[in-house]
């Protein structure tokens, strides 16, 4: 139980950094990587927030 925890961990940080690494790739084609760094990170702030709310409503 601990270990698929621990890789869910790994694999949801991983993706993460998959998400806002690839932003900041893609906004620096324009030169503004440092924008696509904040969108990424935005839009995971958001991943996170969707989850724990409809976990929340799944558990009531």
């Amino acid at each position: 139980m601990i270990a698929g925890r621990l890789l869910a961990v790994v694999l949801t940080i991983g993706l993460f950094l998959v998400v806002i690494l690839g932003m900041g790739a893609l906004f620096a084609l324009f030169d503004k990587a440092g924008w696509g760094y904040l969108v990424g990170a935005l839009s995971c702030v958001i991943m996170v927030a969707a989850a724990v709310s409809a976990n929340r409503r799944a558990r009531q």
